[in-house]
């Protein structure tokens, strides 16, 4: 099957005037987009969470440092500037994601309302499909008919013309056998004088 490439911003019109299988091809590549929007964001939750395991690993890692650690870093200035930049490192992160989650759900609006829009233009061609079809059944039949009753005034006119055929013999026939006998009779009468 070839690719289809369409633009999704199709008119009503040009919608119904793809055939069913460019219809159904934009509908898989919406499917097919969606699912990659989903991975992706599905490896961005994964790769957040791993950095959240990583910074409370870290934070415990701090806690049992003990006091003389701790006073040397707070010190330097160090474990401020360093869960300064983990908060700020996670606030990006949550940005991100919220960035993310928006233009997932975004294109799934969007693709929901495109898939709406081709099934709803498949289904009108569906039904104008449909319609042609019980159109030209319709004609089909009333052909047949038409035939099946002209066949039938045919037959009756020949069963017709059958039957006064046959009666016509068989007055013939009875006529004719009149006729014999009347002759039989004068050749009788003849000999006998």
């Amino acid at each position: 099957m070839e690719k289809i490439e369409v633009d999704l911003d199709l008119s009503d019109k040009e919608l119904k005037r793809l055939k069913r299988s460019e219809l159904l091809e934009i509908l898989l590549d919406q499917s097919r987009e969606n699912d990659a929007l989903k991975i992706e964001l599905e490896e961005k939750n994964r790769i957040i969470e791993e950095l959240n395991a990583k910074l409370h690993d870290r934070k415990i890692v701090l806690q049992e440092a003990g006091t003389i650690a701790e006073a040397s870093f707070k010190l330097n200035g160090v474990f401020e500037a360093a869960e300064k930049a983990a908060e700020q490192y996670l606030d990006n992160l949550k940005d991100l994601y919220e960035r993310e989650q928006y233009l997932v759900s975004e294109k799934e609006v969007e693709a929901e309302r495109k898939c709406a829009l081709l099934l709803r233009a498949a289904n009108e061609h569906c039904d104008s499909m449909k319609e042609d079809a019980k159109k030209h059944c319709d004609d089909m039949v009333q052909a047949a008919e038409a035939k099946c009753i002209y066949k039938e005034k045919r037959s009756r006119r020949k069963m017709h013309l059958a039957s006064e055929v046959r009666y016509l013999r068989n007055q013939f026939q009875k006529k004719e056998k009149l006729w014999l006998k009347k002759i039989r009779k004068s050749e009788n009468l003849q000999r006998n004088r």
